[in-house]
């Protein structure tokens, strides 16, 4: 069933054309019949049936074993039962074990892009935070904000600790800024309680990319996304999360 054509980017409506080349179709059927209709040569497919079949899997044999593994990871993970990785580890081979998904379809839904983007950010990193490059970019900040008043410097602190959440892990961005916020705020004499806020509500706000936190890497490949899909809501997430934490800390915990 064809449910629109777009052409040259404008909607032909729903009145009867006469299809040309370049076309683009939005169509609605059976696995059985867009398999049958798409293997037309005359035919582009944008998205492969075989790869949407992969992300909206119908509910069928063992659906419910699914269901309770799923329910046993979420568990596993909110009370803290086991490291996040061998509860993850585990579910997935239960859920292979039981039948539920076959070794063979298990390997193909490995993300090997993702696996290979974690791979060479470890190094990065790891280099930023011992080559001392992180402690050198918060310094700078501070260097130029910390005269000007509290607020301007809770901003500052929570925008360069937002960056370096995009690329290392929320931690480890959170005990490199610390430190940082405790000298300042000793030096000009202020509160440090709403500058340590700055840091951690900014350690949180890791929306701008795939590797900025682990539910990020989790829709990365099922869902489709490409690297700089991330940073086109995410910055408007960072930009909130700053306007909140510099209007409303200070009135929380005085300067």
């Amino acid at each position: 069933m064809v449910l629109a054509v777009q052409r040259a980017g404008e909607d032909l409506g729903a009145e009867p054309a006469v299809l040309a080349a370049g076309d683009h179709l939005l169509l609605q059927g059976t696995w059985q019949a867009l398999d049958k209709h798409l293997a037309d040569p005359h035919v582009l497919v944008v998205d492969s049936p075989e790869l949407l079949r992969r992300q909206a899997v119908p509910l069928g044999l063992g659906a419910r074993e699914a269901i309770i593994i799923v329910l046993v990871l979420i568990g596993l993970l909110a009370f803290d039962l086991v490291p996040p990785a061998v509860a993850g580890v585990t579910c997935a081979l239960a859920m292979i074990l039981l039948g539920i998904v076959k070794l063979p379809q298990a390997y193909r839904g490995i993300d090997w892009n993702t696996c290979l983007l974690i791979g060479g950010m470890v190094p990065l990193a790891t280099a930023m935070t011992q080559s001392g490059a992180a402690d050198l970019i918060g310094d700078k900040l501070v260097t130029l904000v910390g005269g000007a008043n509290p607020r301007v410097l809770l901003a500052g602190l929570f925008f360069i600790t937002a960056c370096l959440t995009q690329l290392i892990a929320n931690a480890s961005a959170a005990l490199i800024m610390f430190p940082i916020a405790l000298a300042t705020a000793a030096e000009l004499h202020i509160n440090p309680q709403p500058l340590l806020m700055g840091v951690v509500v900014g350690a949180h706000a890791a929306f701008m990319t795939p590797v900025a936190t682990p539910p990020n890497l989790m829709i990365y490949g099922p869902g489709g996304y490409q690297f700089g899909d991330f940073w086109k809501l995410g910055i408007l997430c960072v930009v909130w999360f700053g306007v909140v934490v510099v209007l409303v800390a200070p009135l929380v915990w005085k300067f």
